[in-house]
């Protein structure tokens, strides 16, 4: 099948979303041009389809149930090594450390409607952003907001007061 992108398609684009958001993501990923093989509200089942299907590019919604999206990565680059990894993420968020998550393209469904709005290759799109390796780090106060206060105070009550014995 040709493409009606100048012919630049040989075939149709396949797709697997992983996402508790169905009904918003699955028309935009069907009009950057990718069929959508398979659709699942957790990451676990994602990987079962991915396995099985090994679609062209897998979408994932950063906020699952169970398993956050970027805690399925590595499974999923397991799962279907050739494929192409769409993290769909909120707005400001970004990975404290980018090189943990290295390999994919990150995007806010913003800015998905954004390219889609503008005309561009989704798909081209994706090659360029996991090539360029490239993701803005958040800011030192965005990390501490969303720092886990709770396991630093567990850590703390583990340990003797030093205070109490020194000198």
């Amino acid at each position: 099948m040709s493409g009606g992108n100048g012919g630049e398609r040989e075939s149709i684009r396949t797709a697997v979303i992983i996402t508790s958001k169905p009904d918003l993501f699955t028309p935009l990923i069907i009009d950057a041009g990718y069929d959508v093989t398979g659709l699942s509200d957790t990451a676990v089942n994602g990987e079962r389809l991915a396995e099985h299907l090994r679609p062209d590019v897998l979408v994932i919604e950063h906020v699952l149930t169970g398993e956050q999206g970027w805690e399925a990565l590595p499974n999923l680059r397991a799962a279907s090594p050739d494929s192409l990894i769409l993290l769909v993420v909120a707005e400001d968020w970004t990975p404290a450390d980018p090189t943990a998550i290295g390999g994919l393209a990150v995007s806010s469904i913003t800015n998905l409607q954004r390219l889609l709005a503008e005309g561009a290759d989704v798909h081209g799109w994706i090659r360029e952003e996991i090539a360029a390796g490239v993701v803005d780090r958040r800011s030192g106060r965005d990390r501490r907001d969303r720092q886990d206060w709770s396991a630093v105070g567990y850590e703390k009550r583990g340990r003797p007061d030093r205070r109490k014995h020194s000198g």
